[in-house]
Parts: C-alpha cells; structure tokens; sequence
C-alpha cells in the first residue's frame, strides 16, 4: 500500500488539477485562519475552497460530465469513497485547505492545513483503520502528533485548536505549531503578496519561481517557437521571450459566480520592462493561435483570453461556462484521437437544461452540470452603491442581483424585516437570504429555532420577515438563484441545508461572511 503521505498530497493535487473565504481569529485565543498558519521558508502556497469544490454545482461536476462516457467514470462519490477508503479522511468534513511547500530543499518540507468540522478521536480512529501501518503520537510543545512506526514515507498528523489539522512532513507539522504558538513567523513578504493579488475564489495557488528554472528552460523553449510555430507563421515573437528570465512569481486561481467559471493566471516580474515585453508576447501568441487553430471551439476560447498590464504584473483572464467546457474537451479530445487515426471529431449532445421559467428547452442556455437547488435568475447589469435611502427596483422578488445601499446586516434573525437594498448587499457577499412572510408568533419561533440549528447560517445567513411574497411562504435567495423553499413548517429540512452547504460563501462578486 503506498504511503499515506502520497495518498493525502495527490488528494490535494486532484483538487488543484480539477480546477477567499475571508476568516479572521476570534479575540486573543489561537489562530484559526490556515493561511496564516503557513510558516515562513515557504516558496509554494494554495488555498482550496473543499466546500465550493465539492458543491452540487463545483468543479467535480464538471469532471464528472466530461467523463460521463468513460467506464472509470469521477463523480463527486466516487472521489469521496475513494479518498476516504485510502486515507480514513471524509473530505465533507472540512471547509477549505492550505498546501504550502519549500521545493527548494534537498529534504521535503510540505504541509496542509485543513479547517473542518470534526471530532478528534473519531477522526484519528478512521485513519488509523484505513491505513495499515501502526501509528504511534508524541508530544511536541504540549501538542500530540501522530506519526507511522514503520512508514517514513507516511506524514505526521496533528489537531490543533478550533478544526485544525496539519498533515504534513515532520519539520512542516512542526512549523505550523510554531506559528500558532507564536514561536516562528507566518510566511509574508512578495510571496503572500502575489497571493493575496489573485483574489478570491474556489482554488488559489502562488509559487516563487526560481530564476535557474527559466535560464535552463529557455534553450528549449525558444528553438520550438522558432521551428515549430514562427516558421509557419512569419510571426516575430521571440523579441520579449528574455523577459522571462525576471518572472519572480507565477499565480493561478479559479473562481465560479453562478454558471461561470472564471480562471486567473498572474506572472509577477522583477521590472515594468520585462512584463510588458511578456504582456506582448502573450497578446501575439493569443492572436497566432487563433488563426492557426484547427477547431472553432477552440478560436472561439482564445478569443475570450484577456491579457493585460499592470506595473510589473501581467494577468491572463478566461470568463467560460460550464457547458462551454464540457464541449471544448469533448472537441480537443475528439482531435487528439482523430489524428491517431481511431475515431472522427464529432460535436457533443446538447443535453436538457432548467430554465428560470421551469420550463425544459433544448439549447445551451445553461450548463446542466451546475444547475442546482432553486431556479437561476439572469443577475442585473449593475451592483452599484447608491445613496443610503433611495429605491431600487429589483428584477426578482425578493432580489437575487442589483444595486445596493452601501450599508448590510450581520448574521441573524430579523422579525421586523430588512430593506432589499440591505440584503442585496449581503448578497453580493455571498451571503444567502431567506425571507418568510408570518406573523404568526408559533411560525416565527419555529423559523427561528429551524435557522439557529443551521451551522452556517451563523456565518453566511440572514433571516427577514418579508411581506411582498405570499402569506405562509419561505423563499431563500443567493447571487443569481432563487429558492422557493414552500410553506413554513412543511418545507424539506434537508434540501434547506443541502442550499445552505452549496451556496455559502460560493455565488456572488464577493466572499465577505456576514
């Protein structure tokens, strides 16, 4: 059986391949933020959003449709089982992930730090069961870890206050404890700078790149694009190719509002200089490509590619829909195949889609792989701030999308209700809002027990009594999607909270908890 440690990294890795929750420490108690857990030495960090990744309408689920006709195919059970049979590790119990790592060390040094909802023994009991070699625990500055006797490939293990836990080298493991003990600095400087310059999203990962890297890899580089592209094209682009040579860091992070998924790449150079002579390159690249391609599909993709300057740093921004995806594998599948000569290119079924209407078309009007709870509301041309008191007519009601007073609520239970304009700014934070029209005291109690016993209602929900939908009714509202959840005290529990795990923190321009 390999080693548990290449098990829970390729777990990570899979994570990152398929493609921020803002938290803070509460008072003076321990840190409880994974990325400010990350010790200094670092040259790699990646935050994973687990609870976006693994939604009903995340990344897996594009995996799974582009693998719908493969006989292995990956669906967010399969990935689940599989990891837990392998590691004892339920992913559904942790919210997001940090990996960070020093690449430039002879001996290993890399870690996760994971925040979750767990119970210690029960967690350790299931990865002890799941893996064969024994584990044993020591202490380190009043602090166990676990360890495997006979495995040193294996990772050490330790749970820190408040859902942490670090799975990682030794020497990692204990760097994550000495940073929440205060005994060694948190990773900061440039590199968490790029980080933090990504934004937010489902996946963010940054990388220091070392300069050795790029002076070896340009020989190889530049007679490809020579022979190879240049040759065919008459195009001049190894003017600017040199300018690699000061890329100091390299960035990628995905994000999702509603059906789009949106991907960043951002190149961090030492000088103005050499990024715009990149920020050229790139833009000829783009326009080569696009005439050279051998599929529409994959025109129509570079065309959407926006390639743009600032300062030192070069950002590349693709804005695609889930559909869009699923068919441009299923083209640049069917062109890889077809030039070993097996099969022809073929163009994939469009399949049945849910339209706000609930009404079934055929057409691409949405991708059906991230369809979810509720109907899907076209969001509003604007989400301005407008002067605390005027009006805002809305497109849906309640509002889904749209201009806003600059104020919002905190979390919690309004009986008195909130102005739309309020809650629409709790909206494009992320936050869900779920509206009931009673002022039936029994039926406001029940409500609120219900809302109090959902976990992240404390941190993503506000709750409002709301005369403009029909007496007796709940309706839940996010970023562009509408729940009419139904009468109180007869709609589905688990459906509410299946919304509440989908959608927290995962539709809308921002991700601010209320």
């Amino acid at each position: 059986m390999p080693g548990l440690r290449t098990k829970v990294l390729t777990v990570i890795l899979v994570l990152v391949g398929i493609v921020g929750v803002v938290a803070t420490a509460c008072g003076d108690g321990p840190e409880t933020n994974p990325e400010k857990l990350v010790p200094d030495g670092s040259n790699v960090i990646a935050h994973a959003n687990i609870t976006g990744i693994l939604a009903g309408n995340g990344p897996v689920s594009l995996v799974s449709a582009i693998t719908a006709d493969q006989e292995d195919q990956i669906t967010l059970d399969s990935l689940l089982q599989q990891v837990f049979d392998e590691t004892g590790v339920d992913l559904r119990l942790f919210s997001r992930a940090v990996l960070f790592a020093d690449s430039g060390r002879a001996e290993d040094f890399a870690g996760v730090v994971a925040k979750g909802n767990f119970d210690e023994l029960a967690l350790v009991s299931s990865i002890r069961s799941a893996v064969d070699d024994r584990m044993v625990s020591g202490e380190y500055k009043d602090t166990l870890i676990y360890s495997f006797e006979d495995n040193s490939d294996a990772p050490s293990i330790s749970i820190l206050e408040e859902g942490i836990i670090v799975v990682g080298t030794a020497e990692a493991v204990r760097a994550v404890i000495d940073v929440q003990r205060g005994d060694r600095t948190r990773l900061s400087g440039d590199l968490m700078e790029a980080f933090t310059n990504l934004g937010g999203g489902i996946l963010r990962v940054e990388a220091a790149v070392p300069a050795d890297l790029i002076s070896e890899s340009l020989p190889n580089l530049l007679p490809f694009l020579g022979a190879t592209v240049l040759g065919e094209s008459g195009f001049d682009l190894l003017t600017g190719v040199d300018g690699l040579e000061d890329l100091e860091f390299a960035g990628l992070s995905l994000a999702q509002n509603g059906q789009i998924f949106i991907l960043r790449a951002n190149l961090e150079f030492a000088n103005e200089d050499s990024a715009e002579a990149i920020n050229g390159l790139l833009a000829s690249l783009i326009t080569l490509g696009s005439s050279l391609s051998p599929a529409p599909e994959l025109t129509a993709l570079l065309k959407k590619l926006d390639v743009e300057r600032s300062a030192a740093r070069v950002s590349i921004r693709l804005e695609i829909d889930g559909l869009e995806i699923v068919q441009l594998v299923s083209v640049l599948t069917s062109i890889t195949e077809s030039e070993g000569g097996t099969v022809e290119k073929r163009a994939p079924p469009i399949p049945r889609v849910i339209v706000p209407n609930d009404e079934a078309h055929e057409g691409p009007t949405l991708s059906p792989v991230i369809v979810g709870f509720g109907i899907q509301v076209p969001v509003m041309p604007t989400s301005f701030h407008v002067p605390f008191g005027d009006e805002v007519v809305y497109s849906t009601t309640p509002p889904t999308s749209g201009d806003h007073w600059e104020r919002w609520a905190d979390c919690g239970f309004y009986p008195e209700g909130l102005p739309d304009e309020i809650i629409t700014h709790n909206l494009e934070h992320g936050n869900i809002v779920v509206s009931y029209n009673s002022k039936v005291q029994a039926q406001v109690d029940w409500i609120q027990d219900v809302m109090d016993n959902f976990p992240l209602a404390a941190n993503w929900g506000i709750t409002r009594y709301y005369d403009e939908i029909p007496e007796g009714q709940v309706v839940a509202s996010v970023w562009g999607r509408m729940y009419d959840i139904g009468g109180i005290g007869d709609f589905d529990l688990e459906n509410m909270k299946l919304f509440f795990s989908l959608y927290s923190g995962n539709l809308g321009p921002e991700r601010i908890p209320c």
